[in-house]
């Protein structure tokens, strides 16, 4: 047994007590309340002389004589007018009567449809009817409950022997109304209660000792099932609607026990001993005493409302003698036996949000809200404050448990500027990373994320941010690469510059930060020819400082036929046979000119190379590979050396496709004394 459940309580209702003024007693003449029941508009209540009273939202009270002996029971719609009613006749069977108040009999009385005088017992062969006849009128069982489906195509009814007769066809007529008797069990019945849905159709039945399931959806294929040994008093059963739709809820003296259609479920361990039960909007309604108490027709009991989802107690009271409970107009009526009516009013959901933020009460508040369908903008708001009163006694944390679930309602400025210090680096982490999964991250916010996790040397919550487990980077890159690299995490600013062709990035990080010139130099060698000048020119001249033959060699390689180191041998669709050639790119030598500056033996290399291919210099890098031979000319020591670029030199002024500048070569000539070339360029002047 589960133990004995302390929920928390609440008024969530207003009451109003005695609100017919009188009226009711008035009509009653000195009898008593014996059962009440609502449907469309109105509330109904049999009393003990067999009068009907049926009550309108106006109060307005009218009354018809139904039967000579008490009420038992009255059934009510909320899509039709008709009501169907029950009482036990002194000398014979129980009367069953169908009822169509909008029409009225010769005698003022809503018109009475059909009667019906159940006998589930067979009927005995003619020549013993008349000997049986007052026999089977003494101990024709009585009516003791009754259901009917809503489209009042089906009937079921609980007799005193422990028969369940069921009626199929119009409700409302005699003719076409066949009935069966579909159980007979031990003891006599005690509720009955039919749950109705698309498709099936099932019978709930109690007795003092056991509870039973039939299913009635087929005619004649009807099948039963026994849910528990143990059964309730009258009155002690519901159907659960809503939420709660699938269950039955029986009230026993130890707890209220839930069923399904095939099995027992969960059970709630409540107090005192139960009269009565019913349901209303999502809340079960049970009327109570405490053990030990006499009954009497007056007795007080105890009225408490459950909510059994937000495991709560919605509301709880008192009443003297409850004849029982019924909801109409969006309320509920509690009927006594003094009589009076009492109605209890549910506040509207800004009022219960109050009550419970006085209380601080705010996970009920966020359980009510969600089950309200609010907004998600309303369940944020609450958790907000939530976290702001967390936040405010000190539980971080806690706090930070409701911001996370704010996302993507509140904005996430308002928790941040709470969790910068220091010391709340690993909430604010965690609020960061939930930003970022729901995809309401924005570029500040993976920075700070990535300040987060480089400040506490995360390496591996890193990695598993930077990349997904399908590769994609689930972040702003350029913002990632900048965070990594500031911090120093250099391989995983490397990694995701790469993955995402950042090629200015992931050289930036090899040249500036790493110094590692030839790593850098083979990754720019394997980009595509647009992406290779665009960082030669970039990165060209300190690459020449460091790895100067390579970078020399690249050089030469764009003007003349570069293809990418790491490209195929042969490409996909050259083997078919009609490979369309590709257009050769290259680059104008004249680009490189200025990175070569200060490099004179890489520009001689790169300039002799370029004018070995014809067209490829021009005039003005013709000059410049004069200014370099010169410039080596004047470095080199006499002698061997010194005479093999002078012949250069003069292999190039004598040259008739150089197209240098021939006023500039004379200066050069004259600035490094190279005379040999100055008489020459005279002679060619023709000085």
């Amino acid at each position: 047994m589960a133990a004995l459940l302390h929920w928390r309580r609440f008024n969530f209702f207003d009451i109003k007590t005695n609100i017919d003024g009188g009226k009711l007693a008035e009509a009653l003449k000195g009898a008593g309340v014996t059962c009440c029941a609502a449907g469309r508009g109105l509330v109904y209540i049999g009393d003990s002389s067999g009068c009907i009273h049926s009550i309108t939202r106006q109060l307005k009270l009218e009354t018809f004589q139904a039967y000579d002996e008490a009420v038992k029971a009255i059934v009510a719609f909320d899509h039709t007018s008709i009501i169907v009613t029950v009482a036990d006749c002194k000398d014979g069977p129980s009367e069953i009567k169908v009822w169509s108040p909008d029409k009225i009999d010769v005698q003022g009385r809503p018109l009475c449809l059909r009667t019906i005088l159940p006998d589930p017992r067979p009927t005995p062969p003619y020549s013993e009817r008349k000997s049986a006849a007052q026999v089977r009128v003494d101990r024709i069982p009585k009516v003791t409950a009754v259901a009917v489906h809503p489209n009042l195509s089906l009937m079921a009814i609980g007799l005193s022997d422990g028969s369940v007769m069921v009626y199929r066809g119009e409700v409302s007529r005699d003719r076409g109304s066949k009935y069966r008797v579909l159980v007979t069990v031990n003891g006599a019945i005690t509720s009955l209660h039919l749950r109705h849905g698309t498709r099936l159709t099932h019978l709930f039945v109690t007795t003092d000792s056991n509870i039973y399931c039939i299913n009635c959806t087929a005619r004649d294929k009807e099948t039963t099932i026994e849910l528990d040994s143990v059964g309730c008093k009258p009155g002690c059963a519901t159907l659960a609607d809503g939420r709660h739709e699938h269950h039955f809820l029986v009230a026993r003296s130890d707890a209220i026990y839930s069923y399904t259609t095939d099995s027992r479920g969960s059970c709630y361990v409540f107090e005192g001993e139960k009269s009565r039960v019913s349901w209303f909007k999502g809340y079960l309604i049970v009327a109570a005493t405490e053990k030990g108490m006499h009954e009497s027709r007056n007795l007080e009991e105890n009225i408490t409302i459950y909510d059994l989802t937000n495991k709560l107690v919605a509301q709880s009271t008192q009443v003297q003698g409850l004849a029982g409970a019924v909801g109409e107009w969006g309320s509920l009526y509690l009927v006594t036996k003094e009589p009076s009516v009492v109605h209890i009013m549910e506040k509207d959901l800004h009022s219960k949000f109050q009550i419970l933020f006085k209380k601080n009460q705010f996970d009920v508040a966020i359980s009510l809200a969600k089950t309200q369908s609010c907004d998600p903008e309303e369940v944020a708001e609450i958790l907000r404050q939530y976290g702001d009163w967390l936040y405010s006694k000190g539980n971080q944390s806690s706090a930070m448990d409701q911001y996370i679930k704010t996302i993507p309602q509140l904005e996430p400025s308002y928790v941040i500027r709470k969790y910068l210090d220091t010391q709340h680096i690993h909430n604010l982490t965690t609020y960061l990373q939930e930003l970022h999964r729901s995809g309401a991250a924005t570029a500040d916010h993976t920075s700070l994320l990535l300040n987060c996790y480089t400040r506490l040397r995360d390496t591996q919550q890193l990695n598993e941010f930077i990349m997904s487990k399908d590769g994609v980077v689930d972040c702003d890159v350029e913002m990632g690469v900048r965070v990594c690299r500031s911090a120093g995490y250099y391989d995983h600013a490397l990694a995701l510059a790469a993955k995402h062709k950042l090629h200015h990035h992931h050289l930036a990080i090899l040249i500036d930060d790493k110094k590692d010139y030839v790593t850098a130099l083979r990754y720019i060698s394997t980009l595509d020819f647009q992406d290779v000048k665009e960082n030669v020119l970039r990165y060209g001249s300190v690459l020449l400082s460091h790895v100067a033959d390579d970078t020399t060699e690249l050089l030469i390689k764009l003007c003349t036929d570069y293809k990418p180191s790491n490209s195929p041998i042969i490409k996909e669709g050259s083997l078919d046979g009609y490979l369309t050639p590709e257009e050769p790119l290259y680059a104008d030598p004249e680009e490189f000119e200025y990175l070569l500056v200060g490099h004179s033996e890489q520009a001689i290399t790169f300039l002799e190379k370029m004018g070995s291919i014809p067209g490829k210099l021009s005039a003005k890098l013709y000059t410049t590979l004069l200014a370099e031979y010169l410039h080596q000319y004047g470095l080199a020591p006499e002698g061997q050396d010194q005479a093999a670029l002078g012949a250069k030199v003069m292999s190039l002024l004598r040259n008739s496709e150089s197209e240098y500048n021939r006023g500039h070569a004379l200066l050069l000539c004259d600035k490094y004394q190279f005379y040999d070339g100055k008489i020459l360029l005279w002679d060619q002047a023709g000085m």
